[in-house]
C-alpha cells in the first residue's frame, strides 16, 4: 500500500546514505522504464539513474506480465464504466528497451497511406447509460431504435444505419448537453454508412453537433472527444470513395467538405487547449487521428493526381496546417524533459509522427529535383517550427511567411531535435522510435 492504492510491489529504494529510502510503488503489469521514469521525475534525480531503477525493478518484481487493456476514468463520472469509443488494448504497451531489436533501419513508415478508424464501442455501457437518460427525457427514443442500438454491429443494413441516425439526430437538440455524448458516441461509428454519413453531416445537422461539442471550451469534454472522433471516422470512411478510380467532381461527400472547412477552426482550437491535452490522453488520441487522417488524405489526392477533382485544390492548405499542429504537440515532450514521455499516450504521438512526415512528403510530391525538395521542406518546417511561432506574422492559407536563411536552418535543427527526441529516448515504445528514426531520414 502505497499512498492509499494498492500495490504488487512497494520497494524502498537508498539512493544515499545520507537520505532516507525513498518509496518506489509498482505492479507488474506496468512497464519497469516507464516506472523508472516516473520515479526519478517525481524525486527529481538525475536520469543517468533511469536503467539501474529499471533493472531494480525488472530483478525484484520479475518480468513484466501482459498489462491490460488501455482504459481511462470515464470522463463522465470518474470510474472505469462506460468509455466511449473505448480504444481497446494497444499494440505498443510492451517494453521499449525490450523491443530494441524491432527498430531495424529498413523498417519504413512514411509515407501513411492507411486511414486509421475509430470503430470499438463499448455497446453494453452505453446502453445502461443511454436508457437511463432516455427516461429522464421529455423527448426519449422510441423503443424501435432501442431495440435497433442494442443489436448494433458494423453489419448493419445500409437503411437501418440511416434510420438510427436520423432518430438520434431529432433528439439530440432537445436533450441536456451533458447527456448526449452516448448519441454523438454512436453516431461517429454511423459515418461508415455512406448515405449516414451524408446525413449526419448535412449543414444543419453538423451546425447541431458543432454546438453541443466544439463551439467553445465549456461544453462537456466528453462531447468534444467524440465528434473529434466523429471527425477522425469521417475521414477514414469517406476518403477512400472520394479517391476512388470512379469518383467524379460529385464524389466530394458532405463529411470532407465539413471537415475541410473546419481546418481554421480546428488550428484555434489546438491553440485554446495545447496546455491542457497532457492531462487528456483520449482526447490526444482522438485529435492525433483526425490530423493524421487528413495528412493522408492530402497525400493520397496528390500522389494519385485527381487534378480534375475540387478535393485536391481544397486539400492544398492540409499539409502546412498538419506539419505546424503536429509539431505544436509533438514539441510539448521535450519541453517537459524524459519525463514528457509520460504525458502522451503513444498511439497519439505514433499518429502525429506519421502524419507529420506524410503531410512533409506530399507538400513536396511535385517538385523536381534533391535539391528544390530540400529548400521546400527548409521552407515548410521554418513556417511551423515552435521557436518561429511566436514572431511569425500571420499570412493567408498556403502562403509561407518570410524568414531569413538563418531562421530557416534554426528551425530545421530545432525540428530535428524534437523527432530526436522521440527516436532516442529509451521509454518510448518500439513503433513511436522506429517512426521517429524514419521521419528523421527526411529531415537529413
Amino acid at each position: 500500500m502505497q499512498k492509499d492504492k494498492e500495490y504488487d510491489f512497494v520497494f524502498s529504494v537508498d539512493i544515499s546514505d545520507d537520505l532516507t529510502a525513498l518509496k518506489l510503488p509498482y505492479n507488474r503489469t506496468e512497464d519497469p522504464w516507464f516506472v523508472a521514469q516516473r520515479f526519478l521525475h517525481e524525486h527529481n534525480l538525475p536520469q543517468d539513474y533511469l536503467d539501474t531503477v529499471a533493472q531494480f525493478i525488472i530483478k525484484n518484481a520479475g518480468p513484466q506480465i501482459n498489462p491490460p487493456s488501455y482504459s481511462a476514468s470515464d470522463p463522465f463520472t470518474g470510474a472505469d464504466r462506460y468509455i466511449p469509443g473505448n480504444l481497446g488494448s494497444s499494440s505498443n504497451s510492451t517494453s521499449a528497451r525490450a523491443n530494441n531489436s524491432l527498430l531495424k533501419a529498413d523498417v519504413k513508415y512514411i509515407p501513411s497511406t492507411q486511414f486509421i478508424p475509430l470503430k470499438a464501442i463499448s455497446l453494453n455501457p452505453l446502453l445502461i447509460k443511454l436508457e437511463a437518460f432516455n427516461k429522464a427525457e421529455s423527448k426519449p427514443i422510441e423503443a424501435e431504435i432501442l431495440s435497433l442500438i442494442r443489436d448494433f454491429t458494423f453489419d448493419l443494413p445500409e437503411s437501418q444505419a440511416v434510420h438510427m441516425a436520423t432518430a438520434l439526430l431529432e433528439v439530440i437538440p432537445n436533450w441536456r448537453q451533458d447527456q448526449v455524448f452516448p448519441l454523438l458516441d454512436l453516431l461517429r461509428c454511423l459515418v461508415f454508412w455512406p448515405p449516414a454519413s451524408d446525413f449526419i453531416f448535412s449543414e444543419s445537422n453538423w451546425r447541431v453537433l458543432f454546438g453541443v461539442s466544439l463551439r467553445h471550451r465549456d461544453l462537456p469534454q466528453a462531447n468534444c472527444l467524440l465528434v473529434l472522433r466523429l471527425l477522425a471516422n469521417a475521414v477514414a470512411a469517406d476518403g477512400p470513395r472520394c479517391l476512388a478510380p470512379t469518383a467524379t467532381d460529385s464524389s466530394l461527400s458532405r463529411s470532407l467538405v465539413t471537415v475541410i472547412d473546419f481546418v481554421p477552426k480546428l488550428s484555434q482550437m489546438v491553440d485554446r487547449i495545447k496546455e491542457d491535452i497532457t492531462q487528456r490522453k483520449q482526447h490526444q488520441v482522438a485529435l492525433a487521428t483526425l490530423l493524421h487522417n487528413m495528412a493522408v488524405l492530402a497525400h493520397l489526392a496528390a500522389s494519385s493526381k485527381i487534378g480534375t477533382s475540387p478535393l485536391l485544390t481544397s486539400l492544398r492548405v492540409i499539409p502546412s496546417l498538419c506539419i505546424r499542429l503536429n509539431l505544436s504537440f509533438l514539441s510539448l515532450g521535450p519541453n517537459h524533459g524524459p519525463g514528457g514521455i509520460t504525458l502522451f499516450h503513444p498511439d497519439a504521438v505514433f499518429a502525429l509522427i506519421l502524419g507529420l512526415g506524410t503531410a512533409l512528403l506530399s507538400a513536396t510530391l511535385a517538385d523536381t529535383s534533391d535539391e528544390i525538395v530540400k529548400a521546400r521542406r527548409v521552407r515548410l518546417i521554418s513556417s511551423a517550427a515552435p521557436a518561429l511561432n511566436a514572431s511569425a506574422q500571420p499570412t493567408s492559407q498556403g502562403v509561407e511567411p518570410n524568414h531569413t536563411v538563418e531562421d530557416e536552418l534554426a528551425a530545421w535543427e530545432k525540428v530535428r531535435g524534437v523527432i530526436d527526441y522521440w527516436a532516442s529516448t529509451p521509454t518510448c515504445v518500439p513503433k513511436v522510435r522506429g517512426a521517429a528514426i524514419d521521419l528523421l531520414r527526411l529531415l537529413e
